[in-house]
């Protein structure tokens, strides 16, 4: 197990700590590419227990896009086309499931050179918003919506495309959602804990609605609208609206305003890209 992955596994434990342990404890696994760029729960035979498959291609979508995204909105003039670039190549990255296709090691790089700050938060948002999906792949298992087979061909980024899989319905994936932005804002009580691994401020509690607006970006972006209509997932504009709703008492002022700051330029960004 390497730091990365030691980290975010700490962060798991401590947002279900309060929560009484699953009859079926699931495997967990960290993947960097799998027949899915989304995380997963599959029920495994072999195991005879949940496995939950973290697919890393949902955190390299967060880390690239909001880097992209701020180097576009914010960073050196000469560096917009870049950040841009940056962007577009996460989400199609992510949507196709080719990690060769989203930045290189060397715009990451670079990138990090002219803004290590904005890299940073970058990377925190990423592990925020990772952590946030895993705990929404843990309500499935609480709240019994298990998968009935571990045979996974061809899955899309929203669950959709042939597969031995289980159907959620809209309503499990909305139970999921709430349970997963239950215990991801129980971690805001534990902030000076959690800021070892997210390094910015309260704002972190609204990633979970970043990513929502991410994910309907990264669809448009490699044109396929279609996948915002799934049979299994409400769309990412539902599923945020619903969440934002459901928590608005919790939610802090510094959060909702980076939030406004994030859709603001994702709007700007959507107007230039021509994918409204």
């Amino acid at each position: 197990m390497n730091k990365q992955e030691a980290m975010l596994i700490e962060l798991w434990i401590a947002a279900l700590r309060n929560d009484a342990g699953p009859n079926e404890p699931p495997i967990v696994a960290l993947a960097p590419v799998t027949a899915s760029a989304n995380p997963l729960v599959l029920r495994s035979r072999r195991f005879k227990q949940p496995v939950i498959v973290m697919a890393e291609g949902l955190w390299s979508l967060v880390s690239g896009a909001t880097l992209g995204m701020l180097l576009w909105a914010d960073g050196p003039d000469d560096l917009e086309q870049f950040g841009r670039d940056m962007l577009v190549g996460a989400c199609n990255a992510w949507v196709r499931n080719e990690p060769r296709a989203g930045p290189s090691g060397m715009a990451i790089a670079k990138a990090m050179v002219v803004d290590i700050e904005t890299t940073h938060f970058a990377v925190g948002m990423a592990n925020a918003c990772f952590t946030w999906a895993f705990l929404h792949e843990m309500g499935h298992i609480y709240l019994g919506h298990l998968p009935t087979d571990e045979v996974v061909k061809g899955l899309l980024p929203d669950g959709t495309a042939k597969a031995s899989l289980y159907s959620y319905a809209h309503r499990d994936e909305l139970e999921a959602d709430a349970f997963g932005f239950e215990r991801y804002l129980g971690l805001m009580a534990l902030e000076k804990d959690v800021r070892r691994n997210m390094p910015f401020g309260p704002q972190i509690d609204h990633a979970p609605l970043v990513l929502m607006d991410l994910v309907d970006m990264a669809f448009r972006v490699a044109g396929r609208d279609d996948l915002l209509k799934s049979k299994s997932h409400p769309t990412p504009a539902i599923r945020a609206c619903a969440m934002r709703d459901a928590f608005a008492s919790r939610l802090s002022a510094e959060g909702l305003y980076w939030y406004e700051y994030w859709m603001e330029r994702s709007q700007v960004m959507r107007r230039e890209l021509a994918i409204l």
